[in-house]
């Protein structure tokens, strides 16, 4: 999936990046479908890459690390093409229309991806067996109820679904907060960089973290500090002076971002396993899709929660506003993050119960089910 699925992505995202000559209309058109597929095709190739290492080893400090160091380089490479996409394209201004210099850079960053991925793709060595295909019991839509209705990957979707709604929604607000309630619009850029900087620093936290604390109460501190800079955001007085407690605050959700996105990708193949050992099939894609469906819908969220709410209270762009429009950008910017952290927290205590002790007793079952070692 990996090797196969990144020259279509590459290309894919080349025009996703391109501008045809067409009439406005057909322009959006061309967007909306080459966008839709480059999503399509991200998700052909994370869902296979992002359970690699549930076939690559059994061991579950190994299978943190490779998290880690995969979602340190994912934090890393988002923070280098923050910078480096609006500062090539602006570059080659000097030589091409910025949707040139756009469409260019986006072509020179596919390369780079492609290389990187067909490299990768050659890394992974699947060491645990899969298990063998019955042609007469094929996973169908009933399976898929089935799983769905297992208590770790439901509280798994839920998981995903809060904290992706924490990002999305920041992510979209973070400019309305700091061009009206902030005051500030030359900040707007720091404001989203030094969220992505901190998130760097936080990943490679999560396997010294969970060899203290476990995972669980890893997932939890993440949590914690979302919730914790939210509200530190909420707490700022309106206006530049409080610039430096807003950035403290964006770092510190950051740095639990960073936390989260270390220990998610690494426990997310731990439902994998007790769906296997409950149901007695290894249906990894079907549990990461249902997990996935947390992450699709935190993104449908993110994009028409705030604008739906800013209409209804009278948002205008470019213009002074009012108490209620701004009332509304600091509620939705650090006050709604605020309370998805503390449910998120709370349901996740609760209702997950796949701690390291359990997980390796399954593991034990399934391979003596197995007849392996």
């Amino acid at each position: 999936y990996v090797m196969w699925g990144s020259v279509p992505f590459g290309v894919v995202a080349i025009l996703t990046y391109s501008t045809p000559g067409f009439s406005y209309n057909m322009k959006l058109v061309w967007a909306a479908i080459t966008y839709n597929l480059l999503n399509m095709l991200y998700t052909f190739i994370i869902q296979p890459y992002a359970s690699a290492a549930s076939i690559m080893t059994n061991d579950p400090d190994e299978r943190t690390r490779m998290q880690s160091i995969r979602m340190t380089l994912a934090q890393t490479g988002g923070v280098v093409c923050a910078i480096m996409l609006p500062n090539l394209s602006g570059f080659l201004t000097k030589y091409m229309t910025l949707a040139q210099g756009y469409m260019v850079t986006t072509a020179i960053m596919s390369v780079v991806m492609v290389a990187i991925l067909q490299w990768g793709s050659h890394q992974i060595i699947e060491r645990i067996p899969p298990q063998p295909i019955d042609p007469n019991n094929k996973a169908g839509i009933k399976d898929i109820f089935a799983t769905i209705k297992l208590g770790p990957v439901f509280v798994m979707l839920l998981l995903f679904l809060g904290v992706y709604t924490i990002s999305q929604i920041q992510s979209t607000m973070g400019p309305y907060y700091m061009k009206y309630y902030a005051d500030s619009e030359n900040m707007i850029s720091w404001f989203s960089m030094i969220l992505m900087l901190a998130s760097v620093a936080g990943v490679p936290c999560v396997p010294w973290l969970t060899k203290k604390i476990k995972k669980k109460p890893t997932v939890i501190l993440g949590l914690a500090f979302c919730g914790i800079g939210s509200l530190i955001i909420y707490l700022m007085p309106q206006g530049s002076t409080a610039l430096a407690g807003m950035m403290i605050g964006r770092a510190i959700v950051g740095f639990g971002y960073g936390i989260l996105m270390g220990i998610l990708w690494s426990i997310v193949t731990d439902p994998i396993e007790y769906s296997n050992w409950k149901t007695g099939h290894a249906y990894g894609a079907i549990t990461l899709t249902l997990v996935g469906l947390g992450l699709k819908f935190a993104m449908v969220i993110g994009g028409s929660l705030p604008n739906a709410v800013l209409d209804s209270v009278g948002y205008v762009a470019n213009e002074a506003q009012s108490p209620a429009a701004l009332a509304a950008i600091r509620d939705l910017t650090a006050l709604l993050p605020f309370g998805v952290a503390v449910i998120t927290i709370v349901i996740f205590s609760v209702f997950y119960k796949l701690n390291e002790e359990r997980l390796s007793q399954i593991q034990a079952e399934i391979a003596k089910r197995d007849g392996r070692k």
